[in-house]
């Protein structure tokens, strides 16, 4: 148990994540001018990763991660409202967009409830919205990758600092309609088809990845 934890959190701090996560709370202080808000961030961040810990270490429920995580969002955005009663611009919209997005982790929760998904050592997990605009970004670096030629699973993880289960997933989605293809079985290699290189091929690998966020987001509001 120790030893997924450890494992989480070596996940979490991964050298691509660690800069992901301080580009994102410097644009939250330069758009917000607030160390408030930047540390309100902060505290989300933390807390996401408290939450993935307990989920791979110590088999919490994922759906009901995903309610506290939903729950303290709207209340951290609401009290961040009314604190900034007053004021107009960015320190008025980004609390209404904490509660709107807080608000949508919720009913998505109550989806996972209904449908019984996330339970621990049931259905296989849906990834969450977020994980889907990962798997779209993802998606577009691997075939970006694979432009200097063919590939194994480790070779793109290291070309891209990706994890291998975040290439997989992502080689899962370009290989749809073959834009990416395997030409080895024993170890997997892949490669990018040249004939669908330019434009319109990464247009189409974009496409479906949007197609699937799309439909992510809307999940929750046909139950």
């Amino acid at each position: 148990m120790f030893a997924d934890a450890v494992e989480a959190i070596s996940r979490r701090l991964s050298s691509g994540s660690l800069l992901g996560w301080v580009v994102t709370l410097v644009a939250v202080y330069v758009i917000t001018d607030s160390v408030l808000a930047t540390a309100g961030a902060a505290a989300g961040v933390a807390l996401v990763s408290a939450l993935d810990v307990a989920e791979v270490a110590y088999g919490v429920d994922q759906r009901w991660t995903k309610a506290v995580f939903g729950a303290v969002v709207v209340g951290a955005s609401a009290v961040w409202f009314l604190a900034s009663t007053g004021e107009t611009g960015v320190a008025r919209v980004l609390p209404v967009f904490g509660v709107a997005a807080g608000g949508w982790i919720l009913l998505d929760a109550r989806a996972d409830f209904s449908d019984g998904r996330g339970a621990t050592g049931g259905d296989e997990w849906d990834p969450d919205a977020g994980e889907a605009m990962l798997a779209m970004q993802h998606t577009s670096l691997v075939a970006r990758t694979l432009r200097d030629g063919p590939k194994t699973v480790p070779e793109i993880a290291a070309a891209c600092d990706l994890t291998e289960s975040r290439v997989r997933e992502a080689l899962a989605i370009a290989c749809e309609d073959d834009t990416v293809y395997r030409v080895a079985v024993d170890p997997p290699t892949y490669a990018l088809d040249e004939r669908k290189v330019g434009v319109s091929g990464f247009l189409g690998v974009a496409a479906r990845g949007t197609r699937r966020l799309v439909s992510r987001l809307a999940r929750p509001f046909g139950r």
